[in-house]
């Protein structure tokens, strides 16, 4: 990969049959091509110094509203959910390659990752969506909720998580609660 571990990278999702080509490139800040979809952050993490102890590249892509402007369009019910918090010191103790670009940084990761996650709300009350909020219930109590490494949630945390969800799927079908039990 030419990409380095613990690094984060900033892009855009192109539908090229709405006319750019494989190889075309245009501005960072061309989001008004007729086939720009989302802007993406892609972190890229290489074993063994990895979560999973594997490769991994992760492609968030759930912020743009022209995604979700697609899903409407086709007639569908998008729901909402933010991210979990990020710990930022037990983050960086974690994943010491990852502090050393911390001088990279346009924003904290924690910050980051909440910026993210109150735009997704600002998207959701913009277009009166649905919005589950998993990242409360986890910062209310995070030493418990979010694991060692600061990211991923502990068995606590996927807990808060899957109530939170059921809760508001069981507002949309009541035969969810009589599957719980």
């Amino acid at each position: 990969s030419e990409y380095e571990t613990y690094t984060t990278h900033y892009g855009h999702i192109i539908d090229r049959g709405m006319g750019i080509g494989e190889r075309e490139t245009y501005p960072v800040s061309h989001t008004t091509h007729p086939g720009f979809i989302d802007e993406v952050i892609l972190t890229v993490m290489k074993a063994p110094k990895s979560y999973t102890k594997e490769d991994i590249v992760e492609l968030n892509c759930h912020g743009g509203i022209q995604a979700v402007k697609k899903v409407l369009e086709n007639g569908q019910t998008p729901v909402l959910i933010n991210f979990q918090p990020l710990d930022n010191k037990k983050f960086f103790s974690s994943y010491p390659e990852y502090y050393k670009k911390k001088s990279n940084f346009l924003f904290e990761p924690a910050e980051s990752q909440k910026q993210y996650s109150d735009r997704l709300e600002s998207i959701a009350q913009e277009l009166k969506m649905k919005f589950i909020d998993i990242r409360s219930i986890l910062e209310n109590n995070i030493n418990d909720m979010i694991s060692d490494d600061g990211l991923h949630p502990t068995d606590s945390g996927h807990r808060a998580i899957a109530n939170v969800i059921i809760d508001y799927l069981s507002d949309l079908d009541t035969s969810i609660i009589a599957a719980e039990t």
